[in-house]
């Protein structure tokens, strides 16, 4: 029986967080199959194809929406679906990130390891 390789959607303006995930994965000798988008639209047209197991969001990204809109937006879709949201110390109130796990910049791998599917 093999093990399902866990998939993971990142979405960033650069490749930071998708890096920090693959080494961390690599590390501890784990198979991750990550996806990335540099915008909210695109992780939607992801999503709409394919649910992950782990969304994985920066606050800040490309385009017209933040990463905390795109989180809401998806708990609403897929309530079940685990979602993280990577903060800076420039991102306003997160009252309204509901049912979220935040973490704040900067991150280390034992904090993404934390979180991440088994």
């Amino acid at each position: 029986m093999t093990e399902a390789v866990p998939r993971l959607l990142i979405v960033e303006a650069g490749e930071t967080l998708s890096a920090l995930v693959r080494a961390t994965f690599d590390l501890l000798g784990r198979r991750c199959r990550i996806v990335t988008a540099s915008t909210a639209l695109d992780a939607f047209d992801e999503l709409g194809v394919r649910v992950p197991d782990v969304l994985l969001t920066a606050d800040q990204l490309l385009g017209d929406h933040r990463g905390l809109e795109l989180a809401n937006q998806a708990r609403e879709a897929l309530p079940d679906l685990p979602i993280i949201l990577i903060a800076d110390q420039s991102t306003p109130d997160l009252t309204a990130a509901q049912r979220l796990i935040v973490l704040s910049r900067p991150i280390a791998p034992d904090q993404v390891w934390r979180f991440a599917p088994r």
